[in-house]
């Protein structure tokens, strides 16, 4: 699934618009928001594992076809 943009500018709109309404500094709520409509953007997508991008840690290996479908969390 492709990420969803649509939601992630109408999210940045509606916490510009929040912002402007603050009769004093609210860097911290505004930081705070922001980082949160990231992190939504970034798990509206579904990522590609590429074989070969793990590395072998210990004795655990991972083994995946190429193209497999991952959840971003």
């Amino acid at each position: 699934m492709p990420l969803d943009k649509v939601s992630c500018k109408n999210d940045i709109k509606t916490l510009l618009t929040d912002m402007r309404t603050r009769a004093a500094n609210s860097d911290d709520e505004f930081a705070e928001r922001l980082t949160n409509i990231f992190e939504a953007f970034v798990k509206s997508g579904d990522g590609v594992y590429q074989n070969g991008t793990l590395i072998q840690s210990g004795t655990t290996a991972v083994i995946s076809p190429v193209g497999t479908i991952v959840k971003m969390q």
